[in-house]
């Protein structure tokens, strides 16, 4: 409150852009774990995002799934700057289907990722229907249905198995758009063999 006033006092606030969100959730026991840093559950990523532009231009509530990263973009848009580049890296690809001939894997987002203590990744996805898959570089994938299932207590990845196989198409193309600043050797789309082995359990790869 106090900051809000402080622009309205100084004539500031009409014209001003207000963000107001969080760059991370708290655990309090979901999933055993307290704390953060550590998962990808929603609990942890799905963080409020209130934004009031300039003379109230836009009204409304959007129920979709956004990454903070876009907001980079989306900030030096309404002031008018341009720049080269893609700043929002976490948004959303057409994913390949890796042998799913017949899967329509819509339009997914990679939208949050972690590096570990011991350089291995957790990587997020949503896709249209808001399907989660989560990817980890050393352990088996998970798969919720977030619309019946809000707190990712039922792992779908050996019914959804193209789930899957769309949000590693997506991260591959992801990787391949972007200039990775990261150390050569480590590789984001690179899978553990526990990993390999469950999807091959499934039929997904030889």
């Amino acid at each position: 409150g106090e900051l809000l006033e402080a622009l309205k006092l100084r004539g500031m606030y009409d014209n001003s852009l207000i963000i107001v969100t969080s760059d991370h959730g708290e655990a309090f026991g979901e999933h055993g774990w307290v704390g953060h840093g550590q998962l990808l559950y929603e609990m942890l990523v799905h963080v409020p995002l209130v934004i009031r532009y300039p003379h109230a231009a836009v009204r409304g509530v959007e129920d979709r799934a956004i990454s903070l990263t876009a907001l980079g973009g989306l900030i030096l848009d309404e002031v008018g700057i341009e720049y080269a580049g893609e700043f929002n890296s976490a948004g959303a690809a057409q994913a390949e289907t890796h042998g799913f001939a017949s899967v329509d894997c819509g339009s997914l987002s990679i939208l949050t990722e972690i590096i570990l203590d011991d350089d291995s990744t957790l990587h997020a996805a949503y896709d249209d229907r808001m399907v989660k898959t989560i990817l980890a570089s050393n352990g088996p994938a998970q798969v919720y249905d977030l619309t019946v299932d809000p707190r990712e207590l039922v792992d779908l990845s050996a019914e959804r198995p193209e789930a899957i196989g769309c949000a590693l198409g997506a991260l591959q193309a992801r990787s391949r758009r972007l200039v990775r600043t990261r150390t050569a050797d480590r590789d984001p789309t690179a899978i553990s063999a526990r990993l390999q082995r469950q999807l091959k359990s499934l039929g997904y790869i030889e």
